[in-house]
């Protein structure tokens, strides 16, 4: 097909009657449909709504129960049909202490995922990451199994009005994506079936968990500042190849 593009100078459409008529009756329709002006955003309070932070989720992937939570109920019709009730899924259930400063504290989401406040020392990718290594190990020096994350399996997002836990860039590990997609509701029904009938861990599980894996974790940094590693021995005299990985 061939096409024929003209070129004309603006002036002479300006002094057409229907570009005219069709020019006006458009800045019509724009007055008609402008919104009013909208009122000043307080900032402030905007800020207190939504708070930053830095996710992660629990794998293998487990639901979190608390006390005073609706129950989670889906039947095989919800993953087929993508009917699950996703927001449940972004639900704040409570907060474990990781030894930040207070107020900070480690959030808590229904769906498994963890938020850490981005403030220093953690506030870099690698640190962040290898605070939740930690978090992770303490929980399962403490009974509940879970694997560490790698640098890949970071989010970026925000806790909205202390009740929901949003993730606004998902990193590319395999959990993360997993995650996405049910809380957008756009999980596959293979990968959704791990929503009927989920395995869960109960909050004040995680709890104690966490208060024993630390506790353990506290003893054995003190021990290793007291005794020093053959690999710490091997890196002060130079031989870097011997240090232990």
């Amino acid at each position: 097909m061939l096409s024929i593009v003209l070129i004309v100078p603006f002036d002479v459409f300006e002094r057409m009657p229907s570009f005219r008529l069709s020019c006006e009756t458009w800045v019509s329709y724009a007055a008609l449909m402008a919104e009013p002006e909208a009122e000043p955003v307080d900032v402030e309070s905007l800020a207190k709504r939504r708070v930053p932070c830095l996710l992660t989720y629990l794998s293998p992937f487990r639901m979190i129960d608390a006390k005073g939570l609706t129950s989670w109920n889906i039947t095989i019709e919800h993953v087929n049909q993508r009917t699950w009730d996703y927001a449940a899924l972004h639900e704040v259930v409570g907060g474990l202490d990781v030894g930040l400063p207070n107020p900070y504290h480690l959030v808590l989401a229904r769906d498994g995922a963890l938020a850490l406040p981005p403030i220093a020392p953690i506030n870099s990718h690698q640190a962040a990451v290898e605070f939740f290594n930690r978090t992770l190990a303490a929980l399962l020096l403490g009974g509940i199994y879970c694997e560490a994350i790698t640098p890949d399996g970071l989010d970026t997002g925000s806790i909205i009005d202390w009740k929901y836990v949003r993730s606004h860039r998902a990193g590319l590990a395999a959990p993360n994506r997993f995650h996405e997609q049910i809380r957008y509701g756009k999980a596959s029904a293979l990968e959704a079936i791990s929503l009927y009938r989920p395995p869960t861990v109960a909050l004040d599980a995680l709890r104690t968990a966490m208060k024993i894996g630390l506790d353990v974790l506290d003893r054995g940094a003190a021990h290793a500042r007291r005794v020093p590693s053959q690999g710490h021995y091997w890196y002060r005299a130079e031989r870097l190849g011997r240090c232990a990985i």
